[in-house]
């Protein structure tokens, strides 16, 4: 799960879980604002920071590998960037394109061996 689709899809589901918690929440409000049992109310409330907490962890927890994922995606991309011959005042573009038939001739003179 290191690749940039399973950081959008996280993302998506992490979107996805904030509309469940927003219904969750005013689901809590509408039957807390019902009951008259002290008890209730506290065990109610007990329940409902629990389950918040719950979310918040696993919030946070997404969040930094999230951010961990897309760090080791840059530096797979930087360490994957592509070594460029030299190119010097002199060198035309006939010259550049002809070196790298040279070069490409040669390996498959060599493959061929």
């Amino acid at each position: 799960m290191r690749d940039s689709t399973n950081v959008e899809l996280f993302t998506m589901k992490l979107e996805d879980l904030n509309t469940i918690v927003e219904d969750f929440n005013n689901a809590h409000r509408t039957y807390h604002q019902n009951l008259t049992d002290e008890h209730a109310v506290k065990d109610l409330n007990e329940y409902f920071e629990a389950i918040n907490q719950s979310r918040a962890d696993l919030v946070n927890e997404v969040a930094r590998w999230i951010r961990s994922s897309i760090n080791l995606m840059a530096k797979t991309l930087t360490s994957a960037t592509v070594k460029l011959p030299e190119l010097k005042p002199e060198d035309s573009v006939t010259n550049i394109g002809s070196r790298a038939s040279s070069i490409s001739a040669a390996k498959t003179k060599a493959a061929a061996k």
